[in-house]
């Protein structure tokens, strides 16, 4: 997530750049979701919930919650 809002950042400043994922087994490391079986299992991988403790990071994810990409964690 670090590298996409930092690529994130940079394109809206115009500054093009690639992110590289070193994912071993796909995409996303600790944030992927992960496939298995032949049926297949469908499973996101860790990360059930994250914290925003930066008004930075609070302007992204809130255009997450409008997009409907990232829901509140409810208890």
């Amino acid at each position: 997530m670090a590298g996409l809002a930092c690529a994130l950042s940079w394109d809206k400043r115009g500054v093009k750049s690639t992110v590289f994922d070193t994912g071993n087994h796909g995409l996303g490391r600790r944030m992927g979701t992960r496939m298995i079986g032949p049926q297949p299992l469908i499973f996101d991988h860790a990360a059930q919930f994250f914290t925003v403790n930066d008004s930075r990071f609070r302007e992204l994810v809130d255009g997450w919650l409008e997009r409907g990409l990232v829901q509140p964690w409810k208890v």
